[in-house]
């Protein structure tokens, strides 16, 4: 048997726990571990996948046979594995990450995605209670609002994760059994579905759990379409955030003009902590701010390898973090979002004159 042997970084993706796109994502290194993998040998021969069809043929319709002819046409890609080894935010400072996420073009195209869907958009608002654009930016960075969803067959990903990542293997195996069922009752086309090399889907980048546990019917047509129908997606977006308790009307982050001692920032995606007695002890002046009795959290980010702006955030800006788990793409997401609404507003006005 011929061995291929890799270097894989075990990284924590806040994909691999939501189901957003990769190519957003706030990559934290950890460990360099050596993987011995046979790329040689038949899947029919792989113990782990023989494991991961006896499940699947016990929770549906295909039989073990079935399944084995189906996995014998799954191609397992070594580039996915190569692309887990890299940390694209490792050595990129804030500015630098904003930049890719928040361009002329992408608020120019989110204006006119709010614009053409704007009746949708207030639909979802309406009903559950997020911002018609903060969902607009969170399409515009999973995306582009549609335009780049994946180029890899969501099968193929999933396998290959399912058995060969060196930390997450139990996740993926979970995944690839969801979207098997998920093919069956949303009718997906089992090897035709493509996504992120993660095994994300559609204009959100939903992973198969994710899609089964809160994608919705927003157009009434009796299917939760979210792989190429921009209402169902809209509304699947609004019903995550609406379920990982969005506040409606509530602020989202503040900038602060002043530094702030290290011991109470928290750089990680953790639920607010601070009161307004640790928030006073920082220096902030709450009653400037307006800031009621809650719960904060006071973020960095690295403008220059030397420099750091400081950011006050609120329940909300949590919430962002479940969608993905990063106080970077959370904050992207935001700053899109704002500029977003600034400019069609703008075209609003041009508009009328």
């Amino acid at each position: 048997m011929k061995f291929k042997l890799l270097k894989i970084s075990g990284i924590s993706l806040s994909l691999l726990l939501c189901g957003a796109n990769l190519q957003a994502k706030d990559v934290a290194t950890a460990t360099t571990k050596e993987v011995k993998v046979d790329y040689s040998a038949p899947l029919s021969l792989n113990k782990d996948l023989q494991a991961i069809i006896t499940t699947i043929a016990k929770e549906s319709v295909w039989s073990t046979k079935e399944l084995n002819q189906i996995f014998s046409k799954v191609e397992i890609k070594t580039r996915i594995l190569k692309i887990f080894q890299r940390t694209p935010e490792g050595h990129m400072t804030w500015e630098k990450y904003r930049k890719i996420f928040i361009t002329n073009d992408k608020i120019e195209k989110g204006a006119i995605f709010y614009q053409k869907n704007y009746k949708t958009l207030k639909k979802a608002e309406k009903k559950y209670g997020v911002p018609a654009h903060i969902i607009t930016a969170i399409l515009g960075v999973e995306t582009r609002y549609g335009e780049n969803m994946g180029s890899y067959r969501v099968i193929d990903a999933l396998t290959t994760l399912a058995l060969y990542h060196p930390r997450r293997t139990v996740f993926f195996k979970k995944e690839l059994i969801s979207y098997f069922k998920l093919v069956k009752k949303q009718k997906l086309p089992l090897f035709d579905t493509y996504g992120s090399y993660a095994g994300a889907m559609g204009l959100g980048q939903f992973m198969p759990s994710s899609y089964a546990m809160y994608a919705v019917d927003f157009d009434n047509d009796g299917i939760s379409n979210i792989i190429s129908n921009k209402k169902d997606s809209i509304g699947s977006i609004a019903n995550y955030f609406k379920r990982h308790k969005w506040t409606t009307g509530k602020k989202i982050a503040i900038k602060l003009d002043k530094k702030i001692d290290k011991k109470y920032i928290v750089n990680r995606a953790r639920r607010p902590k601070l009161d307004l007695k640790k928030l006073i002890e920082a220096g902030i002046d709450v009653q400037k701010l307006n800031l009621k009795d809650g719960k904060y959290a006071i973020h960095s980010y690295d403008i220059t390898p030397k420099k750091d702006e400081y950011w006050l955030s609120f329940p909300n800006f949590y919430v962002i973090t479940r969608y993905n788990h990063s106080i970077r793409y959370a904050m992207a997401v935001f700053q899109l979002s704002e500029e977003i609404l600034t400019k069609w507003t703008q075209m609003k006005i041009n508009k009328q004159h």
